[in-house]
């Protein structure tokens, strides 16, 4: 129901580059979710980190060893909760999750190795040209489950999206990875599908053509893979105790708390 909500806020406002978008938020900071899904786009210091981090794999596996040995290695976030729906490929235990830390798993760490043998020459390929791209429509910027209603009674079946103080321009693709990250636990790929085909489906139906499931499922990828690389970044630049206190700062103690009594 939120995916196919928000496709028809994206397929509204297709294809606008600036104009219709910027007059209708009446504020100058309608580019700042896309400042902050691409950074690289719009600041030389962002492109030239960007460019050093994902220049070989060497450099990008002195990053995640950073991450393996920092304080995140043991904080919470990086724990998945002992009632947690598990990747199927995920051989960490129930009864082990308290005393052993999910990067510590044999499979974890294989997938990273892998993952940083292959970014460098993704990011070539693909990644270059997607941090270039023009916005493609007004996005959310804070697409979550919190952030959806859901009728009761004779309104059952609708839901209504709100807190728009983080929109603006951007790609429709970074919305819909923040949903998923954010609020729904995934078993495997064919899941994450299901759901991004509904998203696609209802964004064909309400209006969009010229953008075919092949694309769009790419686009997808290639935003997941950045929010991955942003997540290193941001775990090299900062450790747990700092990160809390600029959530607290942003969000408040209240949704922050929620956020660790959700996980424990």
């Amino acid at each position: 129901m939120c995916f196919r909500n928000i496709a028809k806020m994206h397929a509204k406002f297709w294809g606008d580059k600036k104009k219709v978008i910027a007059g209708y938020l009446k504020s100058s900071s309608a580019q700042d979710f896309d400042k902050r899904s691409r950074p690289a786009k719009y600041s030389k210091i962002s492109a030239w980190s960007r460019n050093k981090f994902l220049a070989s794999p060497d450099s990008i596996k002195k990053k995640i060893d950073h991450i393996s040995v920092s304080d995140w290695r043991t904080h919470f976030s990086m724990k998945i909760p002992q009632n947690g729906k598990l990747p199927d490929w995920f051989t960490l235990l129930a009864e082990d999750r308290k005393s052993t830390m999910t990067m510590d798993d044999p499979t974890v760490k294989e997938m990273l190795g892998v993952f940083t043998e292959r970014l460098p020459k993704y990011n070539q390929e693909y990644l270059t040209e997607f941090n270039q791209r023009e916005v493609e429509t007004l996005t959310h910027g804070d697409f979550h489950g919190g952030n959806n209603m859901f009728g009761v009674n004779k309104n059952e079946g609708n839901v209504v999206v709100y807190d728009f103080q983080g929109c603006g321009h951007g790609l429709a693709c970074f919305d819909v990875i923040n949903l998923l990250v954010a609020s729904i636990e995934i078993a495997n790929y064919h899941e994450v599908e299901e759901f991004i085909k509904d998203y696609y489906n209802a964004l064909v139906e309400n209006g969009v053509s010229d953008y075919d499931w092949s694309k769009f499922s790419l686009d997808f990828e290639m935003a997941l893979v950045e929010r991955i690389v942003g997540m290193i970044s941001i775990c090299n630049m900062m450790k747990p105790k700092t990160m809390i206190k600029f959530m607290t700062a942003i969000s408040g103690e209240e949704k922050v708390d929620d956020i660790h009594s959700g996980l424990y």
